[in-house]
């Protein structure tokens, strides 16, 4: 693994807020359990646990510190320069939450924060939908950025040129 690398992606989207998805993770994250949801109670959606004591952060801070942390995977552990498979290996090496941002088929994501215990914890769940980390699956195509529509998934989606993502329409 090459730490703080992964190759570029073809067919990555750009996540889209929903508020379906924000209620179901600002519930799990209301029970102030630090474990991962059942998948029904997430209506089968990918999630991304968060934790952090102390203090008195903002939800928009404790937000940051969540997918600067999850995104900071790549930056520790890194992934494959030539195969972006999520092998249990790869995911096993740290990587998962990562991996389930940058699932490139997942669209949407909504989150919820909670103080726990009294304001001594927080907790921040994301959940994604659809669901990504499928092991023996792609994380994504490598490739450059798409630069036209069909360089996406589908009939369903356009590229943002200037973005170089893909746009769920």
């Amino acid at each position: 693994m090459g730490a703080g690398f992964a190759p570029p992606a073809k067919n990555m989207y750009k996540l889209t807020w929903d508020c379906a998805l924000e209620a179901t993770a600002q519930k799990w994250a209301d029970t102030c359990l630090w474990k991962h949801s059942d998948r029904s109670v997430r209506n089968g959606s990918g999630e991304n646990l968060f934790m952090q004591g102390g203090g008195r952060p903002t939800n928009s801070d404790l937000l940051k510190s969540a997918a600067s942390g999850w995104w900071g995977e790549l930056t520790k552990f890194g992934i494959p320069t030539n195969d972006v498979t999520l092998t249990s290996a790869l995911f096993q090496s740290g990587v998962g939450h990562f991996t389930q941002m940058a699932w490139a088929t997942t669209k949407s994501i909504g989150c919820g924060v909670s103080k726990c215990k009294g304001g001594q914890t927080a907790h921040v769940v994301c959940h994604y939908g659809p669901s990504g980390n499928w092991i023996n699956q792609p994380i994504y195509e490598i490739g450059s950025s798409c630069k036209k529509n069909s360089d996406c998934m589908g009939d369903s989606s356009a590229c943002s040129v200037d973005e170089g993502l893909c746009i769920w329409k």
